[in-house]
């Protein structure tokens, strides 16, 4: 009897063909051929007006791409995106360009879709929290991370006197683990617990 498990693919036809050979329900496998975890899909579909998706179709024959970082669907106006960072690349290669030659329609749809892209996937904190340092103060922080870019950024401040203050940018592998940071000597923990509510990988400061 022939079953499906949606989770795995056969690591030489790459297909889910997989026969149950009766021994625990969790073994499943393709005849002769090696089983793997079938890869994790990270795309992240963006909709697009008539006007951004003719921009796209034009940059896309003035500047170089990889069809593998993210396809365009001009039937339904929406482009679906597997790596985020390249294709933010791409857009800022294709404004440059409309922007040099005077395609300011051009260059103001391919802007927008930056501002969708980046309003759709960033998430954001902002909360003050007491501390106590030779006296009862205020700190605000204003927290974000955007993972079409795998990029963060913080900012905190006293709001009394404005005697404490940082900000910098937070570096993330396509996974979401925090690799690199600056700005301040340590980052500071409530920036750690936030990201960590985020689910995002922050083992890279133990």
């Amino acid at each position: 009897m022939k079953t499906i498990n949606e989770n795995k693919i056969c690591d030489t036809h790459k297909c889910n063909n997989f026969v149950e050979l009766g021994l625990p329900s969790t073994e499943t496998k393709c005849p002769n051929h090696r089983v793997i975890d079938k890869p994790k899909d990270d795309s992240k579909t963006l909709e697009l007006t008539k006007r951004q998706t003719t921009a796209l179709k034009i940059a896309q024959v003035r500047c170089s791409f990889n069809w593998n970082d993210w396809s365009l669907n001009t039937i339904k106006n929406e482009i679906r995106i597997t790596n985020g960072k390249a294709f933010y690349e791409f857009l800022k290669a294709s404004w440059t360009d409309a922007y040099r030659d005077d395609r300011m329609d051009e260059y103001n749809d391919l802007v927008n879709i930056k501002t969708l892209l980046f309003k759709k996937y960033r998430i954001s904190a902002k909360f003050t929290k007491k501390f106590k340092e030779k006296r009862i103060g205020e700190i605000e922080f204003n927290i974000h991370y955007n993972p079409i870019i795998n990029y963060g950024s913080f900012e905190y401040y006293s709001t009394d006197d404005g005697d404490i203050y940082a900000e910098g940018g937070l570096w993330f592998s396509k996974d979401g683990e925090l690799y690199d940071y600056d700005g301040v000597y340590s980052l500071n923990n409530v920036i750690r617990k936030q990201l960590d509510e985020w689910n995002l990988d922050t083992s890279y400061l133990d």
